[in-house]
């Protein structure tokens, strides 16, 4: 479960917020390259560290 994140500027203005759904679909599609990157052939721990 993901909750709404506020990101603040200096002197307390916010600056963004990003939403529960958002910050959920940016880990799934960050979980599923790493998983793609991982069980290919010419796997390179060099290129998982990079991400």
């Amino acid at each position: 479960m993901f909750y709404e994140v506020t990101i603040i500027k200096p002197k307390n203005k916010k600056k963004k917020i990003i939403s529960s759904k958002e910050l959920s679909d940016n880990y799934w599609a960050d979980f599923e390259n790493k998983q793609k990157l991982f069980s290919t052939k010419k796997n390179n721990v060099a290129d998982i560290r990079k991400n």
